[in-house]
């Protein structure tokens, strides 16, 4: 059997990652990896309520986001395929990308970093200290032919800024672990309660 190429291995976590970021933090993302993506794997918004009281779903009969009640965050995600932890310069790559997209006429707001690997100390010391409001993600799944297995979360680390954005809206990042399995994740609150989705599904 023929080992799978670097373009595949990145396409698999590339994948893996976007089912667990589109169906558990109910983000709207899709793939736009490839030549020309300047740095971006998965792209789009995140839909969160404008402040604490408001009842998921927020669409209107029409299926369109009810924008006096939630607000589309746009966000970015880099994957990282790579059988080594992940270093600071990820991060600091990461940062670039927001940098130069912060010029155009409708930036992102939030990044995600999701790692195969994990993530040096040096990473997560980077990503705290970074202004741009970032989430570290360490996936160990999405290996080739294992895209939909079940999603465990190994690690989650999220900055400072990255709360500045989320906490005035009554929205927080939990770690959990399933009480049967064991299998650690992160889920998203709101109001203390575990979050629905707010906004329009993502484009199949």
């Amino acid at each position: 059997m023929a080992r799978p190429s670097p373009r595949d291995i990145g396409l698999a976590f590339e994948t893996h990652a976007l089912r667990f970021l589109n169906s558990t933090l109910h983000t709207s993302l899709a793939h736009v990896g490839g030549a020309g993506d300047g740095g971006v794997d998965l792209r789009g918004f995140w839909w969160l309520p404008r402040a604490p009281g408001v009842v998921a779903p927020a669409l209107r009969p029409s299926g369109l986001p009810y924008v006096r009640k939630i607000v589309p965050h746009r966000l970015i995600a880099q994957c990282k395929a790579e059988k080594r932890v992940l270093g600071p310069r990820a991060v600091r790559e990461l940062e670039g990308v927001m940098a130069h997209l912060s010029g155009k006429r409708a930036p992102p707001s939030l990044a995600v970093l999701l790692s195969q690997s994990g993530f040096t100390p040096a990473a997560m010391d980077h990503a705290t200290r970074t202004p741009a409001p970032m989430l570290l993600l360490h996936l160990p799944g999405g290996r080739v032919g294992d895209e939909e297995a079940d999603v465990e979360v190994a690690g989650a680390w999220w900055n400072a800024a990255f709360t500045a954005v989320l906490g005035p809206l009554g929205v927080e990042i939990r770690r959990e672990v399933a009480l049967r399995s064991g299998v650690a994740s992160v889920g998203v609150w709101y109001d203390g309660r575990r979050m629905e989705r707010f906004g329009p599904p993502p484009e199949q």
